[in-house]
């Protein structure tokens, strides 16, 4: 049963959601956009202005109207970091950001590397946590699987079996989340439609393919993380084309997705319909998924460690 916190909680974020997107609001305004009582409005909003998560400012509706109070989002309020670092034909990329919780991007650092070790990583966070205050979380995203804590199966060799969990706790005692990107990928792409099945299948050069699903808000990851690792899939073909085929029918069969997004330097625009019409020669046209193309799935890699974020366990109560 939920708690009178879930509850409370679960309001505050209502109240969040209208204000992160911009602009100014009146109880009233907030109230109509959540659905929520003016009442209960008004007390959550006292509580998030005493937190210093909102703005508060005085506005006169009309000359001679009485003022009426507006409530904007702090920027400054809990800001947290994302940290990521990717394999992008053969080069590492490394990127830091110091980003508010409305998804405003206040501080963006990093480089690309030849090799990237587990000291060089953390000597960045390290870097990054002694510039910024008020940090109040890390959000981190690997191209591997994490397992108890330890970097798997990583797209960078030299992380490989690296111990980030034990490592991040050796230099602070900040709130942390570990995800696989392609996770942070597909929650980002759920966000504009969260009633869809969605599954992202990701074809770069050099590394292992991979491939996320996301059901109604809801990552199926499987009972260890693994699900979706399509790269380890038995590959029978004798050109990499073919193995993309196998790969999708695969998932196709296994998942059933509304929406198969395909992205990667593996894959072209132009090969969007000989996939699909491969793909079709074994799955009954009734049950194929729509195909789309995206080049880049940074935007989507952003908003969903931005989604983690907000959303994360905790983050929001009485006590913040």
């Amino acid at each position: 049963m939920t708690d009178s916190s879930d509850i409370r909680r679960h309001n505050i974020l209502r109240i969040l959601d209208v204000l992160w997107r911009s602009g100014t609001y009146t109880k009233h305004q907030i109230a109509a956009e959540t659905g929520l009582s003016q009442a209960t409005c008004n007390t959550l909003l006292n509580v998030l202005h005493e937190q210093n998560a909102v703005l508060e400012k005085k506005a006169r509706q009309s000359t001679v109207g009485r003022s009426v109070s507006e409530y904007t989002f702090n920027e400054t309020y809990k800001p947290f970091l994302t940290v990521r670092f990717d394999m992008i034909r053969q080069k590492i990329h490394l990127q830091i950001c110091l980003c508010a919780l409305n998804g405003k991007i206040l501080s963006r650092s990093g480089g690309i590397y030849d090799h990237l070790h587990l000291e060089t990583l953390m000597d960045h966070i390290q870097r990054a946590l002694d510039q910024y205050a008020g940090i109040s979380m890390l959000v981190i995203g690997t191209p591997s699987m994490v397992d108890h804590g330890i970097l798997r199966f990583c797209d960078i060799p030299e992380l490989e079996n690296a111990p980030l969990t034990e490592a991040i706790r050796s230099i602070t005692d900040i709130p942390y989340i570990i995800e696989n990107d392609m996770t942070y990928k597909a929650l980002g792409y759920a966000g504009r439609n969260r009633e869809k099945v969605t599954t992202l299948a990701y074809f770069p050069s050099g590394v292992r393919p991979a491939a996320t699903t996301i059901q109604r808000g809801t990552i199926i990851s499987g009972a260890h993380g693994f699900a979706g690792m399509i790269g380890f899939l038995p590959d029978t073909s004798v050109f990499g084309y073919e193995s993309i085929i196998q790969n999708l029918v695969s998932t196709i069969v296994l998942l059933d997705p509304d929406v198969l997004v395909l992205s990667g330097d593996r894959i072209k625009p132009a090969d969007i319909g000989t996939i699909r019409s491969q793909c079709s020669q074994y799955i009954p046209e009734a049950y194929m998924p729509r195909f789309e193309y995206m080049e880049d799935l940074d935007d989507f890699y952003e908003a969903g460690m931005l989604e983690k974020a907000r959303h994360s366990k905790g983050a929001w109560n009485d006590r913040n």
